[in-house]
């Protein structure tokens, strides 16, 4: 009686043997190549502006549509890494029967037999089957660490096997990346990449998280603070190298501290914490001379505002820093009445008097250098592990699985002969070269595989 497989077989059977096809696994690993290059290849999550600029209309609208500029959120990257993920599962699956068999099975019978490159026979008479069969057991117990003996109907037989786990250890590699695809899944879905800006000496506990092109401030559980920042520089005043001394703060209690700079972060629970950037502010003062007030502002170049106290608009259109000269900034200044005023702040207090004298708005700089406030990069990467753990299983995976062979020889003493049959898993060269090896320590001259040889 025959069955005839239902639909809902026929559809599972082809599901199956898609996910353990080859040249599937093949394309999907390429297409996960293929996003992972145009993720570092295209800036991601940048201003749309840019975009444009860059590409031009048609290409950033095709580009927006198929998620390319935030590639590690896209809907179809994550497919992709489920499909491999599947992939994986399922060719482990589907081999699984097979390695055991050939690791566990295929020993317990205690022969070798078969043909092939990865076969190796010898026929060798002897005139002594006591004398070879315990030089032959003295060379294999030195080559293979342990062998077995015992009688049957058809003679005396030996056998050894060695590195039988080497089945298995395409496994690590699989389990490698399928620790790599889940870090960065893990990275993608709950990670971030954000930004902190904290003035010298000021806290602050939270972060602007990048959402798209726009920025979602982000509270955390703890402070940092700013202790302190140092800024070198060349001879002609341009920045040569900037460090920020930072503190973190949980409970209220100093929990770290330590100096960072660029590529040397701050680790702090999930966050680290990267030199990134800087902000040089100039320490404005500026005094209505009708009214006598005064207020002061913290600006870098392009800001603007609006100051209370004198009731006008001050706006910062250049700041630099002279070697050995102090700072100048030039600054626009406009009232309640649309009176304009520009003017050029001078370092030195005495010229930037004279200079200020007569000026219904004048400005002066309330100390001798630029506040600063320092730039972290956040990056909370709670994947990070998972990959390195699945880095370090691939690594040790393809090791194993190119340098280690399960290596089979069984040896039977009949009718004035030697019967030698071996087998390795791979490299049946170097394989028959051991087994020559084998056979000289036994006092055997070299014999002709395949075939008869002199004893």
């Amino acid at each position: 009686m025959t069955t005839t497989p239902t639909a809902l077989q026929s559809f599972s059977d082809r599901i199956w043997r898609f996910f353990v096809s080859l040249k599937v696994a093949v394309a999907l690993l390429s297409l996960w190549l293929l996003g992972s290059i145009a993720g570092t290849l295209i800036p991601q999550n940048g201003n749309p502006v840019q975009y444009v600029e860059m590409y031009g209309t048609a290409w950033s609208n095709l580009f927006m549509r198929l998620g390319l500029f935030d590639v590690y959120h896209s809907t179809w990257y994550t497919l992709i890494l489920l499909l491999i993920l599947l992939s994986l599962l399922a060719c482990s699956l589907n081999t699984l029967e097979s390695k055991i068999a050939l690791a566990l099975r295929e020993p317990k019978r205690r022969h070798v037999v078969g043909t092939g490159k990865k076969y190796i026979h010898y026929s060798i008479p002897v005139p002594d089957e006591d004398l070879a069969l315990a030089d032959l057991r003295q060379a294999v117990k030195k080559r293979f660490g342990s062998v077995e003996s015992f009688e049957d109907g058809r003679g005396m037989h030996l056998y050894a096997h060695k590195q039988k786990q080497a089945h298995f250890m395409v496994y690590l590699i699989h389990a490698g990346l399928v620790l790599i695809i889940l870090g960065g899944m893990l990275s993608a879905l709950f990670g971030f990449e954000g930004i902190m800006e904290i003035p010298e000496g000021e806290s602050r506990d939270y972060v602007f998280v990048r959402a798209g092109s726009d920025y979602n401030r982000t509270p955390i559980d703890f402070s940092v603070r700013c202790d302190d920042f140092n800024l070198e520089r060349f001879s002609s005043g341009a920045p040569k190298d900037y460090v920020s001394d930072l503190t973190v703060f949980e409970n209220g209690k100093a929990a770290t501290s330590k100096r960072i700079e660029v590529n040397d972060p701050l680790g702090y629970g999930r966050f680290n914490f990267y030199q990134s950037s800087y902000i040089e502010k100039a320490p404005l003062e500026i005094r209505d001379s009708e009214t006598g007030k005064s207020a002061r502002a913290l600006l870098q170049p392009g800001e603007k505002t609006f100051l209370d106290e004198i009731q006008a608009a001050v706006s910062l259109d250049g700041f630099r820093i002279h070697s050995g000269m102090g700072m100048t900034a030039n600054l626009s200044m406009v009232k309640l009445n649309g009176e304009v005023f520009e003017t050029t702040v001078l370092g030195d207090a005495e010229r930037n008097r004279a200079l200020q004298e007569g000026h219904p708005l004048s400005a002066s700089f309330f100390q001798n250098e630029p506040v600063y406030v320092t730039g972290l990069q956040v990056v909370s990467d709670p994947g990070v592990g998972l990959v390195w753990l699945g880095s370090f299983l691939m690594m040790i995976g393809f090791y194993l699985t190119f340098y280690t062979s399960h290596r089979r020889i069984s040896i039977t003493l009949r009718d004035g002969k030697v019967l030698l049959a071996a087998a390795s898993q791979r490299n049946p060269a170097g394989y028959r070269r051991e087994i020559e090896n084998l056979l000289k320590d036994a006092g055997f001259q070299p014999a002709t595989p395949n075939g008869e040889g002199p004893a």
